[in-house]
């Protein structure tokens, strides 16, 4: 799974998640301006499968 992320892939667990990597970037004028410094806010997006998003909906709590 580390190495799908990393390779921008999406690991899908069946009936569960998918699992993507986000990030931000400083804007430049030209490519050449650019380098990896001005990456940011690097994050791991999870995203429950419809399956599994029907399932919690109906979930109830109730205090021990």
């Amino acid at each position: 799974m580390k190495y799908k992320l990393v390779e921008r892939k999406n690991p899908q667990q069946p009936q569960a998640a998918a699992l993507r990597i986000s990030f931000s970037s400083e804007g430049v004028a030209t490519e050449e301006a650019f380098n990896v410094g001005k990456i940011s806010n690097i994050r791991v997006l999870f995203t429950p499968s419809p399956v599994l998003r029907k399932s919690i909906e109906n979930i109830k709590f109730e205090k021990a």
